[in-house]
């Protein structure tokens, strides 16, 4: 079918598998979602919430998107946006990697920055700021840390995506690893696989010492951290309602996601973001087991030059 519009070359991302990292070539398989058409993950969510809002008729011809993201989600919405002739609004942390703001501006979105690590409800948390914003302005507020389509991109498109390959590369597969952001990624890729192999562990990745490392069982009280697409803190109510799915969690700090991007790039020649090397970082510890690990690379590694020291 020829491609008609961006939102149609959205998905099918290819997976490869880790060669020098690990010392069993066949025991860890990455996705990567930096192939998207944004550069991300997230544009898949975003396509599908764009499309819920439009069949609900909260989206019009003119009408404006406001969105709370630490980057990729706006970008993803910003493009499409664009291509559906939307504003686009974007919330983001102060923090945010210059990139990604740069992306933002040329994909004619507006950027408005929020506090970091100010705690949910507090006016310039940036979900907080953004649910604020759209009340004022009439802004539709797609909320992927509670819009169900969130979930549901990644159960009907990534995960039957991610099962074939990991057959394919690694006839099967034993634990599936992913950061926790609004939980989409790890929720819905998680339900899937659990659908079709009951015993697969579904494994979360925070960064360490955090409060979402306490909400999911851990110890941890920081609310900043510096991987960019993980949560510090409980925001998402998606999270809470789908807790089940997560089997186990793994802590994962700064300088380890820096580091393992590094190693990403200069070894296996994989232009990963800081989120994929925190979910590689996890992953190289299960492999140790034994055990095929499957992860995502949520975006690339040109969103972050401005982290490196090269």
């Amino acid at each position: 079918m020829p491609i008609v519009w961006i939102g149609r070359a959205i998905g099918h991302t290819p997976s490869v598998l880790l060669r020098k990292l690990v010392n069993d070539e066949n025991k860890v398989m990455v996705k990567l979602e930096f192939m998207n058409p944004s550069g991300s993950i997230k544009d898949r969510p975003a396509l599908f919430m764009i499309k819920k809002a439009e069949e609900e008729g909260l989206l019009k011809e003119g009408s404006t998107i406001v969105e709370p993201s630490s980057g990729n989600t706006a970008i993803s919405l910003a493009m499409l946006a664009a291509a559906r002739g939307y504003k686009m609004v974007a919330v983001v942390p102060k923090t945010t990697s210059s990139n990604k703001i740069k992306m933002l501006k040329a994909l004619g979105a507006r950027v408005i920055f929020s506090e970091s690590g100010v705690p949910l409800g507090h006016p310039e948390h940036h979900y907080t700021k953004a649910v604020r914003l759209a009340k004022e302005n009439g802004w539709v507020m797609l909320d992927q840390y509670r819009n169900e389509a969130n979930v549901r991109a990644h159960y009907e498109t990534t995960g039957p995506e991610l099962h074939a390959q990991a057959i394919q590369l690694m006839g099967g597969l034993d634990a599936f690893v992913a950061g926790v952001g609004t939980g989409g990624t790890i929720l819905g890729i998680g339900k899937y696989l659990k659908e079709v192999k009951e015993d697969v562990r579904v494994i979360a990745v925070v960064p360490s010492n955090t409060l979402i490392s306490k909400f999911l069982g851990l110890n941890g009280d920081r609310t900043f951290h510096s991987i960019e697409g993980l949560t510090a803190m409980p925001v998402s109510s998606l999270l809470r309602k789908y807790r089940h799915l997560i089997d186990e969690v793994i802590e994962i700090s700064d300088n380890e996601a820096l580091e393992t991007m590094k190693f990403l790039a200069s070894r296996e020649g994989i232009m990963g973001g800081l989120s994929c090397g925190a979910n590689v970082a996890a992953s190289l510890k299960l492999a140790r087991e034994g055990i095929r690990v499957a992860t995502v690379c949520p975006d690339g590694l040109i969103r972050y030059l401005d982290r490196l020291e090269l």
